[in-house]
């Protein structure tokens, strides 16, 4: 990881991954608030899955007065956009989208955190007294309604958690759901079903007011049947935190790598492990005829230039007793090193 190459690409992949998913939803989205029924249709006949329906449905449902189909769309275009201020930043290296990105992404990642673990997750875990009255509220103002996403939520939870209200069956008094069902207590979603698709109990007379709790589970509220279940599976919430977490971390870093124009991790910062030089040894540790070799510069053509370091130049004339018309010159060569000045012989026969 030595450039920004990698950076670069695993942001782009990434981006190019969540615009085509934001994508395909937001075609889903519009095409069920033209015309859910041909949505069903076309896809049953595509992908012959039977979610195809059941999430056609939820799309259409409300939440309080907003159809659900309108925050989809909403948070599918959040993610889009977001989505092409990565894919820019890290395919053309526009600091200005990076930057973007990186607040877009803190913001969305915040919320999220928020409402999954901390409001959805936490707050039930710990028994939160809040969360427990604000559930009693959602029963008594919401449940009951039709199309509605909180109606939607609460039969689930029921079903799936065999539980009755937030706390019991209580919680259905005086609630728009009685309302419009005088004479019951409690819907069918709290009683013990023989047949959980159609909704079809044991004990036919289980919904109506004073009756035994026998085959049902009216007196077991949903948010102690969340709270155990959270218990449960306490190491799974944990590891979607720890995952979630490191997954933003990595995205940021991927991001910041692009806007400082370095590498992820900087190469200078891992210095080699540099050998020890061994000791010099000293002159008169050496043996007596051992050689020492020293490298000696080249000398420069010019005769005028000579070194700093050299000894001058000494000739020594040598003239045979025997032959006297023939001489011997002797120059010095550099030191060796071991105090031992070599000569050598330039034989000139006069």
């Amino acid at each position: 990881m030595h450039t920004t190459s990698l950076p670069r690409t695993c942001l782009s992949c990434t981006n190019v991954t969540f615009f085509s998913m934001a994508s395909i939803v937001c075609v889903a989205c519009v095409w069920c608030i033209l015309n859910t029924e041909m949505f069903k249709e076309v896809n049953l006949t595509v992908t012959k899955s039977h979610m195809i329906p059941i999430i056609a449905s939820v799309v259409n449902l409300k939440l309080w007065f907003t159809p659900l189909s309108t925050i989809v769309l909403i948070l599918s275009a959040i993610t889009m956009f977001t989505s092409c201020c990565g894919i820019f930043g890290a395919g053309c290296k526009m600091k200005c989208a990076v930057k973007c990105y990186v607040f877009l992404v803190t913001v969305i990642s915040c919320t999220a955190f928020w409402l999954f673990f901390v409001t959805g997750t936490y707050n039930i875990y710990s028994n939160n007294l809040p969360t427990r009255r604000y559930l009693q509220s959602t029963i008594r103002n919401y449940y009951g309604r039709e199309n509605d996403l909180m109606s939607f939520l609460w039969d689930y939870v029921m079903v799936n958690y065999e539980c009755c209200g937030a706390n019991n069956y209580k919680d259905f008094d005086n609630s728009e759901w009685q309302k419009k069902n005088p004479g019951f207590s409690n819907p069918v979603q709290c009683c013990v079903l023989k047949n959980m698709t159609k909704l079809i109990p044991l004990d036919p007379n289980c919904t109506k007011l004073n009756s035994s709790t026998v085959g049902s589970f009216k007196t077991y509220g949903c948010f102690d049947a969340l709270r155990e279940a959270i218990k449960e599976n306490k190491g799974t919430f944990i590891f979607y935190a720890v995952t979630s977490f490191l997954s933003y971390f990595l995205i940021i870093s991927f991001a910041s790598c692009i806007i400082k124009g370095g590498p992820l991790v900087n190469p200078n910062s891992w210095q080699p492990i540099k050998p020890t030089p061994p000791k010099a040894q000293s002159t008169s540790s050496l043996p007596e005829n051992k050689e020492v070799k020293v490298v000696v510069p080249k000398r420069l053509s010019s005769r005028n230039t000579m070194y700093a370091e050299e000894p001058p130049k000494k000739v020594v004339r040598v003239i045979s007793a025997v032959n006297p018309a023939q001489s011997y010159k002797f120059d010095t060569y550099p030191y060796r090193g071991d105090g031992v000045v070599p000569y050598r012989l330039n034989h000139q026969l006069q």
